[in-house]
């Protein structure tokens, strides 16, 4: 019989929403977490996939002494989401043999947004060594190059030195 911890876990990206819950008990392992998910501004709820079931699995290698034992639980993620969009989710545990302590989660989460550059900072311009077209300015040839300064006393410049 299956114990659910308080929900800890949960992580978002562009377009993916994960999870994590802990439990105690569920011995023959046969408890699920059902999973659901809609658009904050929907109505109708979609199935996703079920949480993956983790008991006591041993990841890492004994001869680099980075043996670790995954805490039990389930984890899994809802995929292909809209960027900067915020969601609802209903976690559901069942198990035949019962379960006891809160067997539903819902939440309230987003997903993140496309990363936007600072809007006070520069626009330095990197070309291969190669290329032998049209240059904007400021131009340079790497990476390293833009970030250190094209020539002596670029980089205190820079810094206002």
């Amino acid at each position: 019989m299956p114990s659910p911890r308080p929900f800890p876990c949960r992580s978002a990206t562009l377009e993916n929403l994960g999870f994590a819950w802990s439990i105690s008990g569920d011995a023959n392992r046969n408890a699920l977490v059902k999973v659901e998910y809609k658009k904050t501004s929907e109505t109708a709820w979609r199935a996703g996939l079920p949480l993956l079931s983790r008991r006591r699995e041993q990841i890492g290698r004994d001869r680099e002494n980075l043996k670790y034992f995954v805490p039990d639980g389930f984890a899994g993620s809802i995929l292909n989401l809209t960027p900067a969009t915020e969601y609802n989710v209903r976690l559901t545990m069942s198990d035949p043999d019962g379960a006891s302590g809160q067997t539903s989660q819902t939440l309230t989460l987003r997903t993140r947004s496309e990363p936007q550059p600072y809007s006070g900072g520069r626009t330095l311009h990197v070309y291969s060594p190669e290329h032998k077209g049209q240059r904007q300015e400021p131009a340079f040839t790497g990476v390293l190059e833009a970030y250190y300064g094209a020539g002596l006393g670029d980089l205190e410049r820079r810094l206002g030195g």
